[in-house]
Order: structure tokens, then C-alpha cells, then sequence
């Protein structure tokens, strides 16, 4: 196995000179950085990790993966690598549509791989396959990722692995026993072996095993060591993924609405061709589509006001019951039901926002027997699978023009009111803050704090949604979002208060105990890596620099990027560094402990028109962007020429 290995590396590597490492990464050779904290090996470096493994030296399996990192960058590594930005964006996907990452390996029958992955999808895992295994399937489904058949491919899956712990568990580089411990307790992956592995193959997945990472292997050892798992079934195999503790075992079993037609997610953009159009309800300039909330509701009920044959109209009311409801949160809900509204097969209604366009149903759907008595079901249902504790729901259908013109300026007035609120409330305004921990899912020292003046990071979670999942879904594994009761401001211009920090030591366990709402300094918002911006010192010029995610230049000090995210994903960075949504551009507290945009000397062109007017007019001229500065020093003069008095 060994002599293979090492004829089989010593004659990749032996004329090679571009050693200049994967692209699109911070880290050239991830597996040589995690492993021993070198970023490109020298020549002596490789021939005596060579004769380490030749010799079988402790630790030399370790070895083992890096020098196969070396041959698959020479191989394949340009087509086969994943960049730091799809890697955290498959990070991110652990948030919602992945429970893990699962690796396949081996020569076994097609028909029995075929059956793990379906066994593995059920149970939400990534799925990515390997080597010999390849070779064995003809076409793959479109779900499940290929590193290819080379015997090295194993290293991409490891590359994911090492990433996680560097990044997310900031695990420092060169300390293996560190990065096993992380990788084996926090990274979501998990290796099958199901037939023979080649003797190559074999050495690599022993690597693993020293790393830390869970290998199951179908019926036999594979002469492997160390904590590996053996089942005699692909059922057990699936299910012994599922009981590891570095898996993300959530699945949730939702009601099924009592209608004559499938009903699910993929009816959502069915589209409908006229041919199949069995009947078609119009709106009118008085159709609506609304949620809000009403004390007068007791118990669930769906109610048509008009009739089918003879309609003007269509709308849909959905009163809610629950006295915890709101008005700014119905603002979310709403847009959930005009989601759920159309999760039946042949039937969709459109609308476009608050405004009911109309209602169709195709030939099938009506032959079927589907009435709109079964769409408030399936409506009542299906918004109780979102916000189990929503309480009783009455759906109204107006089908008479004359009924929905008298609602129509209640429910014009319930609109207006509620954007108020929403657009009035302020951190002081509200009794509560708002949490959401969904990253944690892979990134275990962040959590999220909202409020009306400091946006989700992510910039797609507004405050109102995060209170409706807090109070209306509980303890949900997919949305688990709470409410913070802010207690004592004791900073209010950097925005730090004493209920804030005891919810975040609370939410990640004690790693972070302080934090900033409005300041980049010293206890900075934890990061995800959903985020949409970076704020990041710039220590030459004392000022503040914005960076968006699409930005693909440097920033006058050098900094990229890929550079900046990596510093500060999963994690909370104290040095100068914290990420922020557009929306908090346009806040009035952005970043107010810091001097706001006073501070700010220099942001992309792109961000700088998105702030428009939030920009104070004497900061417009003076705050720099990549179209007319480059460097630190061109920085500092346009600095010394531009910026107020004032501010220098």
C-alpha cells in the first residue's frame, strides 16, 4: 500500500515546478496549511515527507494527504477545486437544505451506491462521490457532486473538511491535534466505503481517520484503523451517519392539507398553459391578498362569501387569532401564505404583493373536485407547518365585488399603519431585540442580533420576520430564532446592552460574551458568512473601508475579499473587522461608535451609490472608491485634500 503510494507521488512530482497552489483560496494547499502551517512546500520539505511515508513513520498518513494534495493541483486541481466563496456558501446550505456532507468511495454495484444516495438525500446529506465509483456510473444525478475518478479526489472532500476547522472552528494552523479534534466533533462530514478501495485510496482514507473524520465502511474493514464504523446494511449505514454527533440531525415530518390534488413546494412556478386552463377568477381594482391579525377569531374556519359560477372578484383574508400577532408581523406572514397559496397542483394564484391579480385552476384540478373551501385548508395547514403556535386561522374568500369594495379601504388603512410602524421603530421604540441563530448551524461563535436599526448580516431576515418565527415557531431546528430582552444600554453609541450580551454568551456557549451593535472596535457583531459587507480598519489613515461581496479588486491596503471573510466568517474579529447588510448603510446608526461616515474614507463605487443620500453631503466628495484610488498612499493624499477639517 505504501510502496504504491510513494512510487505513485515521487513520479508525479519529480519534474514538476508549478507549485504555485489552487486558485480563488486563501490557502494555496489548504491540506498542507491545516496539517503542518506551511502555505508552499520547498523540495527538501517533499522528499523527506516522501521518505516519512516510505518508511511509515508516525504520522505519515498525514503526510500522505497533503502529498496527494500536491498530485491533484498538478492532475486536475483547476477543474475539481472549490473556491473559498463556493465552499462557504456550501457552508451556508447547512443552514437550511443540508444536514451533512456525505463522501463515497469504492467499487461496488451501481444499484447498491444508487441506493446510499437515496438513503443519504432522504435524510438531507450533500452527497459527493469518489474515485473507482466513478468510473462505475454511467450518469450521476444532477444532485450529487463528482470529484472524479482519480485515486486522489479523496483530497477534495478533506480540503472541505480542514477548511470548516479553519475557518469556522479557527483552529490554529500546523496543530493537528487541534484540527483532528475540531474536525471529528464540528465538521459535517462523514465518509462511506462501500466495495474495495484501491491501495491508494486506502492510505488516504487512513489519513482521514487520523483527522479525525468519521469513516463507515459496508460489511468490512478494509484493513482500515482507528474509529471506524462497519455495517452490514446500506439502511444501517445511513442510519449510523445519522446518530454522529459532528451531523446536523434535523429532519422535520409536516401535515399533509386534506385537498383532492398533490400538494408540495414544487408546485410553486408550475406553470399553467392556456389549453389546460379549466377556470379563471379575475381580480378587480378591489382584490386583495392580506394577513392580519384579529381578536375576534376563536377557531380555525374558512368561509366563501359569493359564489364561484357568478364571481367579480377574488380575494383572500386571513384573519389571525393569536393575540401575540402583530401587525409588522403579518408583513412575513403574508408572504408566506402567497407562498403556500400556490403548493397545489394546477392551481395558482397571482398576485403581486398585497394585490390579488387572479385565481386559475387547470381542467384536471376542477375535474377533481378542488374548491376554494379546499385552498383555505390547504392555506391553514401549510402556514401552521411555518408557525406551529400560530394560533386559530379564519380564511375568508370574497368573491363579490360589491363585499370586497367596502373591505377595501379597512384593509388600504391596515397597510398603511402597518408601514408605519415598521418604518417608525427604533431601537429604543422596541421593548425587545431579536435573535437568530440559523448559521449555527456551521458557524458555532456567531449569533445573530436584529433590530429595527441594525438589519440581519444577511440582509433577507428582516427584524419583523425573526419576531414571528421567535414567537409564532419555537425551538424550530430550520428557523431558531428567539427574542432578546435588551435589558440596560450600557454603551448607547456603540450600541451595547446587557441583555444583548448575556443572549449571545448564551447562544454561542460561552465563546463570545460582548458585543457591539454599532462599532467595528474592540467587541464587534459576530460574522456568519451569509454577510453582504465588510467594515474593515485601514490602520494607515485611521478610517474605515466598505466592501461588498461581489467586489473582485483589492482595497488600497491589499485587502480582498476572499482575504477579509475568511478573517472574520463564524467568528468574532477584533481587529478592526465586522460585516454589515446594505440595509445598514442607510441606518442612522451605522456604525455610529466609530464616527459613521465621518470614519469612512474609502467603499466601492457600487456601495457608495447604493448609500446615495444616507451619506452626509460634506462626506460625499471625500469618501474615496476603487475608480480613483489604488494604493495607501494615493489614499492618504486624497484624504489630505478632500476630507473636512473637521475630521482630519
Amino acid at each position: 500500500m505504501v510502496k504504491k503510494f510513494y512510487d505513485f507521488v515521487k513520479n508525479s512530482l519529480i519534474s514538476s515546478s508549478q507549485m504555485d497552489g489552487f486558485k480563488g483560496t486563501e490557502y494555496k494547499y489548504p491540506l498542507l496549511y491545516g496539517i503542518t502551517g506551511v502555505n508552499v512546500p520547498s523540495k527538501e520539505m517533499i522528499n523527506h515527507a516522501l521518505e516519512r511515508v516510505k518508511e511509515e513513520i508516525g504520522g505519515f498518513s498525514g503526510d500522505a494527504l497533503w502529498l496527494a494534495e500536491l498530485v491533484a493541483f498538478l492532475k486536475d486541481g483547476e477543474l475539481v477545486f472549490l473556491v473559498d466563496d463556493a465552499f462557504r456558501w456550501l457552508c451556508v446550505a447547512l443552514n437550511e437544505g443540508t444536514n451533512g456532507w456525505a463522501l463515497l468511495m469504492g467499487n461496488e454495484e451501481k444499484d447498491t451506491i444508487f441506493r446510499l444516495i437515496n438513503e443519504l438525500q432522504e435524510k438531507k446529506f450533500r452527497v459527493f462521490v469518489t474515485g473507482s465509483l466513478v468510473d462505475g456510473i454511467e450518469e450521476l444525478p444532477e444532485s450529487v457532486t463528482s470529484f472524479g475518478s482519480s485515486q486522489t479526489g479523496l483530497i477534495y472532500f478533506a480540503q472541505l473538511l480542514v477548511r470548516y476547522a479553519l475557518i469556522y472552528g479557527r483552529v490554529p494552523v500546523g496543530d493537528l491535534h487541534e484540527l483532528s479534534h475540531s474536525i471529528e466533533e464540528n465538521a459535517p462530514g462523514v465518509i462511506f466505503v462501500v466495495g474495495e478501495l484501491s491501495s491508494i485510496e486506502r492510505l488516504l482514507v487512513q489519513g482521514m481517520l487520523s483527522l479525525g473524520t468519521p469513516v463507515i465502511s459496508l460489511r468490512n474493514t478494509q484493513n482500515l484503523v482507528g474509529s471506524l464504523i462497519v455495517s452490514q446494511t446500506i439502511s444501517d449505514m445511513a442510519d449510523k451517519a445519522w446518530k454522529l454527533p459532528n451531523i446536523r440531525a434535523r429532519l422535520v415530518v409536516k401535515a399533509t392539507p386534506d385537498v383532492p390534488v398533490p400538494v408540495g413546494k414544487v408546485f410553486t412556478h408550475e406553470e399553467i398553459l392556456e389549453a389546460d386552463v379549466g377556470l379563471r377568477l379575475d381580480g378587480s381594482l378591489f382584490s386583495f391578498i392580506i394577513a392580519k391579525p384579529s381578536l375576534m377569531v376563536q377557531e380555525d374556519a374558512v368561509t366563501v362569501l359569493g359564489d364561484v359560477k357568478e364571481t367579480s372578484t377574488f380575494c383572500v383574508l386571513v384573519e389571525l387569532g393569536n393575540r401575540n400577532v402583530d401587525d409588522p408581523m403579518t408583513l412575513w406572514i403574508g408572504r408566506i401564505l402567497r407562498r403556500v397559496i400556490n403548493y397545489a397542483k394546477g392551481i395558482k394564484v397571482k398576485s403581486k404583493g398585497n394585490r390579488l391579480i387572479d385565481f386559475i385552476m387547470t381542467k384536471e384540478a376542477l375535474k377533481s373536485g378542488f374548491k376554494p373551501e379546499h385552498l383555505g385548508n390547504l392555506i391553514k395547514t401549510e402556514l401552521r407547518n411555518v408557525f406551529p403556535s400560530i394560533g386559530p386561522i379564519h380564511v375568508t374568500f370574497i368573491l363579490n365585488k360589491e363585499d370586497a369594495k367596502k373591505m377595501y379601504p379597512a384593509i388600504l388603512s391596515f397597510i398603511e399603519e402597518r408601514k408605519n410602524k415598521i418604518k417608525n421603530a427604533t431601537e429604543e421604540s422596541e421593548s425587545v431585540f431579536y435573535g437568530c441563530t440559523r448559521c449555527r448551524s456551521f458557524s458555532l461563535a456567531h449569533a445573530c442580533t436584529v433590530t429595527p436599526e441594525r438589519s440581519s448580516q444577511c440582509g433577507v431576515r428582516p427584524w419583523y420576520m425573526i419576531k414571528a418565527h421567535a414567537i409564532l415557531d419555537p425551538g424550530s431546528v430550520y428557523e431558531p430564532c428567539v427574542l432578546i430582552y435588551k435589558g440596560k444600554c450600557l454603551d448607547p453609541l456603540r450600541g451595547e446592552y446587557e441583555g444583548v450580551n448575556r443572549s449571545t454568551e448564551r447562544r454561542t456557549e460561552g465563546r463570545v460574551k460582548r458585543i457591539y451593535l454599532h462599532s467595528i472596535f474592540d467587541f464587534p457583531h459576530t460574522a456568519c458568512s451569509c454577510f453582504q459587507n465588510i467594515a474593515f480598519h485601514i490602520p494607515e489613515v485611521d478610517g474605515i473601508g466598505l466592501m461588498p461581496r461581489d467586489f473582485k479588486g483589492e482595497a488600497p491596503n491589499g485587502m480582498t475579499w476572499t482575504k477579509l471573510a475568511n478573517k472574520i466568517a463564524g467568528r468574532q474579529c477584533i481587529d478592526g473587522v465586522a460585516s454589515f447588510s446594505v440595509g445598514y448603510l442607510h441606518s442612522r446608526k451605522f456604525f455610529q461608535g466609530d464616527g459613521g461616515y465621518s470614519r469612512v474614507v474609502w467603499m466601492t463605487d457600487h456601495l457608495k451609490k447604493i448609500a446615495g443620500d444616507a451619506i452626509p453631503e460634506k462626506f460625499k466628495r471625500s469618501i474615496a472608491t476603487e475608480k480613483n484610488i489604488t494604493t495607501i498612499e494615493e489614499l492618504k493624499t486624497f484624504i489630505k485634500k478632500n476630507r473636512p477639517p473637521e475630521t482630519l
